[in-house]
């Protein structure tokens, strides 16, 4: 007992040396970088232009000189602003300029350009790639294998010739459609050589929008506000970062993908408190025909929405709520997808090619609706993975 006593402060003490201990490695360290700024002398790169002039006679004559220097960089940045009544958007074009070239740019013309001067200009080196061939042993020539996978929907300006996008909320890569393209400031700037963002304002334009409620309850139970507007900014926009500004306020940042020059864009506006969405999926497996005789697997899944607007002001009336759901869709003929149209409630007012079925709907303040979407899914009995 005198031992265990005697052993809980000195836990204590030593807890405490330990962390002294710690804080003394961290001064030791700064103070041995410290000395070791003030003994070396920082690095500086010098370059020396050699110029020979020849002339038929002797004047004056203006020489311009352009280098390349190394450590500075540009993103693009939006700000959209929603009008309060959500028939036009203001969407304003920055750029965030980094540079620690060593001299501060103080009253600048600054051109941007999407080139990459120092990118390598050498072909990538050939390898070679063997292809093997083999047979298919007699269980493979029966079986059919197949995987379900996602795939990202994406749409691209006329002027472009990429596909995909950026999914990352930080400032992306420069996605120029494989075209260069150039952006000038319309006023002279000044950015210190601090490697520190400078934001710098570039274009503006207001153009009229068209709003709608929507929501994919698969990726989110929320009811989103968004508004469709064409780029009316006489110049391409480069993916990049959006701020979303309502009558509220900054209401979160987005993403602007690359969009041409009168191309339509999609800029969502945050979310509406005063609608609820639940999802429920009920799925059955059922195999159909004789054994191995047009034996075949039949997937029934019922998906179930449930919509629900909360209590609003007595003067508010009903809104349209735009909700999309997907099915899958197959790409090899031993399986077939269906959408059971007769058992959908109430049936879909579209399905594209790509799988996405669309609801138009109504709701008044207070009100509910239930939406069932049956679809089945028929495999034969060779096809494996289901």
């Amino acid at each position: 007992e005198r031992v265990d006593s005697e052993a809980g402060p000195r836990y204590s003490e030593l807890h405490a040396l330990r962390r002294r201990l710690r804080d003394l490695k961290e001064e030791l360290k700064e103070a041995r970088a410290a000395l070791e700024r003030t003994e070396n002398e920082p690095e500086e790169l010098s370059a020396v232009v050699e110029l020979v002039i020849e002339a038929e006679r002797a004047g004056a004559a203006e020489l311009r000189l352009v280098h390349l220097v190394p450590c500075a960089l540009w993103r693009p940045a939006y700000r959209a602003t929603l009008a309060a009544d959500e028939r036009s958007v203001t969407l304003e074009t920055d750029a965030v300029v980094w540079q620690r070239t060593g001299e501060d740019w103080d009253g600048v013309r600054l051109t941007l350009s999407t080139a990459r001067p120092a990118l390598a200009a050498d072909p990538p080196a050939l390898v070679d790639d063997v292809l093997m061939l083999r047979d298919k042993s007699a269980e493979e020539r029966r079986t059919v294998e197949v995987d379900l996978r996602e795939e990202d929907i994406s749409t691209v300006g006329a002027e472009s010739t990429l596909t995909g996008g950026l999914h990352s909320p930080e400032l992306p890569g420069l996605d120029d459609g494989g075209e260069v393209r150039m952006m000038s400031a319309p006023a002279p700037v000044s950015v210190a050589s601090d490697g520190r963002p400078h934001r710098i304002h570039l274009t503006s334009f207001t153009t009229e929008c068209t709003t709608e409620r929507t929501c994919s309850p698969e990726l989110s139970p929320l009811v989103y506000t968004v508004a469709v507007l064409p780029n009316e900014s006489g110049h391409v926009l480069l993916s990049g970062p959006v701020d979303l500004i309502r009558g509220s306020g900054f209401i979160g940042r987005g993403e602007l993908r690359f969009a041409g020059i009168g191309e339509q864009m999609r800029l969502p506006f945050g979310s509406e408190d005063d609608y609820r969405v639940v999802r429920h999926v009920e799925e059955s497996r059922q195999t159909a025909g004789l054994t191995a005789i047009n034996n075949r697997t039949v997937i029934k899944r019922t998906v179930r929405l449930y919509l629900s607007r909360l209590e609003a002001p007595d003067d508010a009336g009903a809104e349209s709520v735009i909700v999309r759901e997907r099915i899958p869709v197959s790409e090899v003929s031993a399986v077939e997808v269906r959408l059971r149209k007769n058992d959908c409630k109430p049936q879909p007012d579209e399905l594209d090619a790509d799988g996405i079925v669309r609801y138009d709907l109504r709701l008044s303040p207070g009100e509910r609706h239930v939406v069932e979407l049956v679809y089945e899914i028929t495999a034969s009995g060779s096809v494996k993975g289901l």
